[in-house]
């Protein structure tokens, strides 16, 4: 019979939390406190084993399939089950997290996940020699089926980078070329908005669901800072805190439920189900509705819709075109009072500027900061304000 040793989820061991205050009464406190971060982990844990169970025996009957020795398939499997579940032990561990010290550690602790992720994927680059063409196909052509492409590895990264810096949205491009290359290929009908919700989202947007968020790799980069060394923990208590100061401060319709949210998604999932059947943004404003029973089994089990998902989409498309049009037509009239060209001026008049606009830029432009703060205000906040700018001067 065979014996597997699997690296578990958490790294821990059966021992965890004994110590000599066992008996004592905080130790009794956070053995109830572990027993039930247990109890809600169970069925993440379960799943979690099952995964390692078929990785391993998978690995291990195809090793000797190849002709291994026993000890070379168990060496295998192990390898593979390694590479495949990860381990989150000291000797799996990337070597950042090894020679930092403790104050590495602290700051890297929510970070092993997406590293070991990582691994994963340099694994399956196009460039990668550690891999064959074929698995790299078995490992791309599977993923883009079930997360689409929203679930790319570091789009939701690269959304804000170059976005920020350069003015370019590979995730806006790609939702673009989706939905007009299907609508090319098999027309603007029901058919070709099928097609365009599954190459963005997965197949399984054909039941309306959107998988590129639960099991793609979209976000595996943090976007700020703020999110690398908060982490999960961190950004649970933070938009708690948030929120229920938000309902609390300026009474906002749906803080106490989005507080639920930040400390428990899936509570927060069932209620509304179960109760509200719509969803509120920050401000209270109504976000989505699940007018039948359907909409409402997948928002309790926990999935977005691709309706969900679209609204959101294209409201990201259009903020981001509004962005760059308003830097654009800035540059334009920067670019006219610099040098007022005739291919300037025609610029201008492309872009619906007003030769007013031009004028009030270039007196901004002979004033400093104070100024220009001044000269921005209203009638209203000159008078609210003067106290501030009498001050300053």
């Amino acid at each position: 019979m065979l014996t597997f040793e699997f690296d578990t989820a958490t790294g821990y061991d059966k021992n965890r939390g004994q110590s000599g205050t066992a008996n004592s009464a905080l130790g009794k406190a956070l053995r109830w406190v572990d027993l039930a971060g247990n109890k809600s982990m169970v069925f993440f844990q379960t799943m979690d084993t099952m995964c390692r169970i078929a990785t391993t025996l998978a690995a291990y009957e195809q090793a000797i399939e190849k002709g291994n020795s026993k000890n070379e398939a168990l060496n295998f499997a192990r390898d593979v089950n390694r590479k495949a579940n990860f381990s989150y032990g000291v000797e799996d561990a990337p070597n950042i997290f090894r020679r930092t010290g403790v104050i590495g550690k602290i700051i890297l602790q929510f970070q092993k996940y997406p590293l070991k992720e990582l691994e994963v994927i340099a694994d399956m680059l196009p460039t990668s020699q550690k891999t064959t063409f074929a698995q790299k196909a078995a490992f791309w052509l599977p993923y883009l089926l079930t997360c689409g492409l929203m679930g790319l590895p570091f789009i939701d990264w690269l959304d804000k980078m170059f976005g920020e810096k350069l003015g370019l949205f590979p995730k806006d491009f790609l939702q673009k070329v989706a939905i007009k290359g299907s609508q090319m290929v098999f027309g603007d009908n029901d058919v070709g908005k099928l097609a365009g919700k599954i190459a963005m989202y997965g197949a399984s947007a054909a039941l309306n669901i959107d998988m590129s968020q639960r099991a793609g790799l979209s976000g595996i980069m943090p976007r700020d800072l703020q999110s690398f060394l908060l982490g999960a923990t961190g950004s649970t208590i933070f938009g708690f805190g948030s929120n229920i100061a938000d309902g609390v401060i300026n009474g906002t319709d749906g803080a106490y439920l989005n507080a639920l949210r930040s400390v428990s998604p899936g509570l927060y999932n069932i209620y509304v189900a179960l109760f509200e059947g719509e969803t509120l943004g920050t401000r209270g404003r109504k976000t989505s509705v699940y007018e039948n029973m359907y909409d409402r089994l997948i928002r309790g089990m926990g999935f977005k819709s691709v309706d969900e998902s679209l609204a959101t989409d294209i409201q990201r498309i259009t903020y981001n075109e509004r962005d760059q049009l308003t830097k654009e037509k800035q540059r334009a009239v920067d670019a006219f009072i610099k040098d007022p060209s005739s291919e300037n001026t025609k610029r201008l008049k492309e872009l619906v500027i007003k030769p007013d606009t031009v004028k009030k830029e270039r007196e901004r432009k002979q004033l400093d900061r104070l100024g220009r703060v001044q000269a921005g205000m209203t009638k209203a906040e000159l008078e609210k304000n003067q106290y501030l700018l009498d001050f300053a001067r």
